[in-house]
């Protein structure tokens, strides 16, 4: 996982998200923290394609419609170059995530809203640019949230297609330490949709209990809306997070929750 050069300290929740109550508390008898919450969508196997389309997850119908959760507004917002300009509104930077997932797969689709698209790093710095980013903490439970990673939780970096001129077709980054994981996308007038598909079978404990219906998620946007002004590192105007606080590639301490239907019997 990486530990990208700045810090973390968000955000407030939208008020359309859930809120989810902790396991433990910090003292006995003390108040029960709150962590955010959000419900994805149990699909049939081999139910999407990804393709950066959103024809076959509306196919769900009113889960669909009801299931998309958005972050559009500064209290999602965390600053690393304050210079870079300030956050200008949904048109600026936003977007709406659905969630899937079926026997193998937990699948993400994103419509983003992005005036200037920009990332013109090599394949290995992407994440000093416009990117998505997705976090997963796939421990059972008990063990979910910790301070530290283990080999359950994982860090995804997505560079969509025709963002960076360098890599026109678009990018996951170190593909080659996340087999199986797919990815298309498509650029849009106000920005760009991105569909993913994450196998279980990257994480241990996922892959022994695939019939789990509840992991640790959070999404990070990278936006840069002034690439090479004054080096790499100053590309990045802000991040901003679905869920919660916390800086998430160090530790899944402070993701949320995401939480599937049970499975039909």
């Amino acid at each position: 996982l990486l530990s990208i050069a700045f810090s973390v300290s968000v955000c407030c929740l939208l008020p359309s998200i859930g809120m989810a109550a902790d396991a433990a508390t910090a003292l006995a008898g003390g108040p029960v923290a709150e962590r955010p919450q959000i419900h994805g969508l149990r699909v049939p196997d081999n139910g999407i394609t990804v393709d950066g389309q959103r024809a076959d997850w509306e196919r769900a119908g009113v889960a669909f419609t009801q299931g998309g959760v958005s972050a559009s507004d500064a209290s999602h917002v965390e600053f690393a170059y304050p210079d870079r300009g300030g956050f200008g509104g949904p048109s600026d930077c936003s977007y709406t995530v659905w969630v899937a997932m079926d026997a193998r797969y937990l699948y993400l689709y994103a419509e983003v809203r992005d005036q200037v698209l920009a990332n013109e790093v090599g394949k290995d710095e992407i994440f000093f640019g416009d990117d998505f980013e997705v976090f997963i903490d796939a421990n059972p439970p008990a063990d979910r949230f910790a301070k530290k990673n283990n080999e359950n939780v994982r860090q995804f970096i997505f560079l969509p297609a025709w963002v960076n001129s360098q890599q026109p077709a678009g990018l996951i980054f170190q593909a080659e330490k996340n087999p199986g994981v797919k990815m298309a996308s498509r650029l849009k007038p106000d920005g760009y949709a991105l569909e993913v598909a994450i196998p279980k079978a990257l994480f241990p404990a996922w892959q022994a209990h695939p019939e789990s219906d509840s992991v640790g998620f959070d999404v990070v946007m990278n936006e840069a809306d002034a690439p090479g002004l004054d080096g790499t590192h100053s590309t990045v105007k802000y991040a901003m997070f679905l869920l919660s606080a916390g800086f998430h590639p160090g530790s899944p301490e402070k993701l949320g929750t995401l939480d599937f239907p049970p499975a039909p019997p």
